[in-house]
């Protein structure tokens, strides 16, 4: 063993870390791992002879110290000199670079200057093992009973492979995962949009004619056909117009159909222009010099209903009556196939969806906008009596703050609201706000200020990822929130009852009061008149005459 070595056995460098071993003493007692920092430490420590352990860590988060219990009774087990531990910062040491981003331990074993084996995770067992294993075949080596087997540092071990496929199948199955609850919350949005869209289209319906029976030099002959029919059921036209379907917007232009459209139909479709008639509802008025009744809104898929009736005849465009118009322009193909000549929406939201497609400008108008999935986002819960001094704060940083409100609890599974304002909070009174939490939706920018910030604020809680946090964040902050009032509202409504009948018991009051004074003062009044008259005088009784 060369002299160096036995000289950092004795007592080398400990290190800038005090809760890390060396093979050093310190307080009479001997540390158990040798720090290694640099090439020049690595270079010199793997010259020793026997078979080196190194504990291998990220700067970040350090070396396994749950393991040196283990480490230290194989030592005294085995009371070889031949067994060295070591902990290596990976970005420090050239060779050992490719462990540096890594949480979980990585053990590398090493003799003769060599990679023997790699080791990855906490499996005691296992390492304790491993090591014995390496141990007593280094050992056979030092006595030249049989050759070392190893590899370069630069080499990938078959751990190290096994590991990058477990670690890439995990990455993939999650962002496959990820992908999946995506397109789910893409699905529920936009779902949620037809849903408000189509309530406020219940007056108006549309038709779409396909280019079997539409061309801009001829025109739209079934369109024409019904005109007369649309003014017996009430319905008008307020539109028409040629509309291009694409291969981007075929799917929602048939979207919740129930359409089955051939490839050859798709390619006709998106290829060659339709024509779309949008309707709406026009009851007639009985009496033309009265003015007009208010008009209440329909139900949803009543006016669905009457556009297919007045096209199809039965209400199924894929199997129209005979003779309606639908049927009259169907077209059949060489090979037998019936291609539709016009298709009309029987469901609201298949309408809304069509109508978004075809019609933005009258979307916009209406004041429709589409929901936004949320942007990755961070959920920081204050105790609510913190609110005094954070809504400055709040206010300061509208730019990331996306939503805030007071809640009767921090669990996102169970809260409910209160309030959104620190106003309508002081009418809670002091219990409930003792046990209320301010909860604060904030954007993922990326930058640790915007965080920081806030955690110097003394939160209760903050979301440990902007993955989780969002998830929190659709909990505490759904779609709808903005129409969300509280139960302060409900609080609100029972103090107006109460102050109503306190005023009103007020004004009952008064008027008795009043009544009461009034007739006091009438029986008063009575009093008065029989006053200052003699004894005797007065109306005389009146008397019979004598028979």
């Amino acid at each position: 063993m060369a002299r160096g070595s036995n000289a950092m056995a004795r007592g080398g460098p400990r290190g800038g870390r005090g809760g890390r071993r060396g093979m050093t003493k310190k307080g009479g007692q001997i540390q158990l791992q040798v720090e290694l920092n640099t090439d020049e430490e690595w270079t010199k420590f793997i010259d020793r002879e026997g078979l080196i352990v190194v504990d291998v860590f990220s700067e970040w988060c350090g070396p396994c110290i749950g393991m040196v219990g283990n480490l230290k009774k194989l030592k005294l087990e085995l009371g070889s000199d031949h067994l060295h531990y070591a902990v290596a910062k990976a970005e420090g040491i050239t060779v050992l670079n490719r462990f540096k981003d890594r949480s979980e331990p990585t053990w590398m074993l090493v003799a003769g200057g060599r990679l023997i084996k790699i080791m990855m995770g906490t499996d005691a067992p296992r390492l304790m093992r491993l090591i014995q294993q390496e141990l007593h075949k280094e050992l056979k080596v030092m006595a030249g009973e049989r050759e070392r087997e190893s590899l370069d540092f630069s080499e990938i071990t078959e751990e190290e492979r096994k590991q990058m496929e477990y670690e890439k199948r995990l990455q993939r199955e999650q962002e496959e995962q990820e992908a999946k609850e995506l397109a789910e919350k893409i699905r529920k949005a936009k779902l949620r949009s037809l849903k408000r869209l189509a309530q406020k289209l219940t007056s108006n319906s549309v038709i779409i004619f396909f280019p079997t029976v539409y061309s801009e030099s001829l025109g739209c002959e079934p369109a024409l056909k019904l005109l007369p029919l649309y003014e017996e059921a009430s319905l008008s036209v307020v539109d028409q117009l040629p509309f291009q379907i694409t291969k981007d917007n075929l799917d929602l232009v048939f979207y919740e159909s129930g359409l089955e459209l051939t490839d050859a139909f798709k390619k006709t479709l998106t290829s060659l222009e339709c024509y779309v008639t949008l309707l709406q509802y026009q009851p007639v008025n009985p009496d033309p010099e009265a003015p007009p009744e208010k008009e209440e809104p329909l139900d949803l898929g009543v006016i669905e209903q009457k556009t297919v009736m007045v096209a199809t005849g039965n209400g199924d465009c894929l199997n129209p009556a005979p003779k309606s118009i639908a049927q009259v322009y169907m077209n059949t193909t060489e090979s037998g196939e019936k291609e539709l000549a016009l298709w009309t929406p029987t469901s609201p939201l298949s309408k809304a969806a069509i109508f978004q497609q075809v019609f933005p400008r009258r979307v916009e108008a209406l004041g429709h906008v589409d929901e936004k999935l949320p942007p990755p986002s961070y959920i920081i819960i204050y105790e609510a009596t913190k609110a005094p001094e954070l809504m400055e704060t709040i206010k300061e940083n509208s730019d990331i703050v996306e939503k805030f409100g007071f809640f009767d609890s921090a669990d996102p599974a169970t809260a409910k609201l209160l309030c959104k304002t620190h106003e309508d909070l002081l009418l809670f009174g002091e219990d409930q706000i003792l046990l209320s939490k301010l909860v604060i939706a904030m954007k993922d920018t990326k930058k640790d200020e915007s965080i920081l910030l806030f955690s110097q604020l003394f939160p209760i809680y903050i979301s440990p990822d902007p993955t989780i946090g969002l998830k929190e964040r659709e909990q505490f902050f759904p779609f709808d929130f903005d129409d969300w009032e509280g139960s302060v509202a409900e609080l609100k409504r029972q103090r107006k009852i109460a102050e109503e009948q306190r005023l009103r018991a007020i004004r009952e009051a008064e008027a008795a009061a009043a009544e009461a004074a009034a007739e006091e003062e009438a029986q008063g009044e009575g009093g008065q008149e029989g006053e200052g008259q003699p004894e005797g005088e007065g109306d005389a009784p009146e008397q019979k005459p004598e028979a």
